[in-house]
């Protein structure tokens, strides 16, 4: 009638995460989002944002798998308006006189975005790629914000 007593101490703990709904990955997100923002508050030196990155690489299936790819696809709305705020706060943050002020912030990023360009080129026409789709490609790819991909 009843069960048989547990042998080990494990025997009363899950073997693995529950399945997640919406409603517990939004949590899950707005948890973690919080712990991001008080830790940045905390280390005066480190970016809110690399924080809510790294929190997100932690919880992910690149980490510890709290929240799995199914999870994530499943709760794709919320992980586009949790991006969106994040690069809300990104575009809060830089002021435009300050990059123009910026010499070295202006020099790097058109070296970066150059040699995504040139790079993207090359690897489309060494892969046999008409260089008119070639360069259409790399124009779009280099124009394409990182968060839409």
């Amino acid at each position: 009638m009843f069960p048989s007593p547990p042998t080990a101490l494990t025997d009363f703990l899950p073997q693995s995460w529950p399945d997640l709904n919406l409603l517990i990955a939004f949590g899950v997100l707005l948890s973690f989002g919080t712990l991001g923002g008080i830790l940045a508050a905390r280390l005066r030196w480190l970016p809110t944002i690399t924080c809510f990155m790294a929190l997100g690489l932690l919880i992910g299936p690149s980490g510890i798998e709290l929240l799995s790819r199914a999870d994530l696809a499943s709760a794709r709305v919320l992980v586009d308006i949790a991006l969106g705020l994040i690069l809300f706060r990104l575009g809060a943050s830089l002021h435009p006189w300050t990059i123009v002020r910026n010499r070295g912030l202006v020099r790097s990023s058109v070296v970066e975005s150059g040699l995504t360009f040139v790079a993207i080129l090359g690897l489309m026409i060494w892969l046999g790629t008409d260089p008119i789709v070639a360069s259409s490609a790399a124009v779009a790819h280099w124009a394409t914000p990182a968060a839409s991909r």
